[in-house]
């Protein structure tokens, strides 16, 4: 990955007519991507293979060092 942007795209919860979740996808259109270092991308998507990474309150200015913090 060369000069990866660390945004994180909003997911978009889809339910059924019961209410139940039955998809959730990022589709990654209308937001700003920024081209950086690729490095802390990758410790974050390594360690989520040991350590899965749960839900949070997600907001608009969210990027990989702001929510996993820069090391």
């Amino acid at each position: 990955m060369c000069s990866a942007d660390d945004t994180i795209e909003p997911p978009q919860e889809h339910y059924d007519g019961d209410g139940n979740l039955i998809d959730v996808n990022v589709d990654g259109m209308g937001h700003i991507h920024r081209c950086g270092n690729s490095r802390r991308i990758w410790e974050v998507v390594q360690r989520s293979e040991e350590d899965p990474i749960g839900k949070w309150d997600w907001k608009i200015s969210d990027t990989v060092r702001s929510v996993f913090g820069s090391r």
